[in-house]
């Protein structure tokens, strides 16, 4: 099966490109490790796109950064992904993408989210050091309807501006500090943690973090379950014929010709 991992930004800058390769190598190290035989995995850039963290918690810059995702989402699509990922853990146009193809789409916040209710009674979300990403994840929560399931979100000590750099140099740093954050949560009440950021899962899950010692609560990489949903939905499509999703009310299937009217509209050009 061919899985088509959408939302990686490109790099300008000498400094974002030092950061960016050190983090595609990582990301696609992680996918790899994670993929189950046969499972082809295509990592996508968006253009124009949002390059600093803190941008996509906005909900303005992250209202224009979903129109770039939908773009690449459609064009995956055409070129026949069996599934999409939504490679932000804030899920920018994931809703829409539903009713854009016809293949399973999978938004990482809520795939988290869905697996954590599984594995344990209440789960609470570690994020990155910055108020902006705490306020969206407990309005994200609420949004796909497990505020009855979330103990807390909280930040890790190290700062965003060395998560972001230094984090990426030295995993390890950053796992060390989730980690401690994590114990903590489940010393107050959470069951399983869920790593509150694409990044944060990235460098956690190169540590080898995977769990609260001691407790066995789980820690989720929401990338790494995103992929492993992504092929169980393939598999039930192709083997069992079960949709990518249901058609019934919410999100029936766009036409291909109301699609191409629409974007021409905007002069949004899914062909490259």
């Amino acid at each position: 099966m061919k899985i088509a991992v959408v939302g990686i930004t490109e790099a300008t800058t000498e400094q974002e490109k030092y950061y960016h390769e050190k983090y595609i190598t990582l990301f696609r190290k992680n996918l790899e490790r994670a993929a189950a035989d046969g499972t082809e995995i295509e990592i996508r850039e968006c253009s124009p796109a949002l390059r600093r963290g803190w941008d996509t918690v906005v909900p303005f810059f992250l209202l224009l950064d979903a129109a770039s995702f939908l773009r690449e989402v459609y064009r995956a699509y055409k070129e026949g992904a069996d599934a999409i990922i939504i490679a932000c853990s804030e899920d920018p146009g994931f809703e829409e993408a539903k009713r854009l193809v016809d293949v399973p789409v999978l938004g990482i916040g809520e795939a988290g989210m869905h697996l954590a209710s599984m594995l344990g009674e209440k789960f609470a979300i570690v994020t990155l050091n910055d108020p902006s990403f705490v306020a969206w994840w407990e309005k994200q929560v609420k949004r796909y309807g497990f505020h009855d399931r979330l103990t807390e979100v909280v930040p890790i000590d190290m700062s965003f501006y060395e998560t972001v750099t230094k984090g990426w140099e030295n995993p390890e740093i950053v796992a060390a500090d989730a980690a401690k954050k994590a114990e903590e949560c489940v010393q107050r009440g959470a069951e399983v943690i869920i790593l509150g950021s694409l990044g944060l899962g990235i460098m956690c899950t190169a540590a080898n973090l995977s769990k609260v010692e001691g407790v066995d609560a789980p820690i989720l990489d929401l990338a790494v379950v995103g992929l492993k949903m992504a092929e169980l939905r393939v598999e039930l499509k192709k083997k069992f014929g079960i949709p990518a999703v249901s058609r019934a009310h919410t999100h029936r299937l766009l036409r291909e010709k109301d699609i191409e009217r629409v974007m021409n509209i905007f002069r949004f050009d899914t062909h490259e």
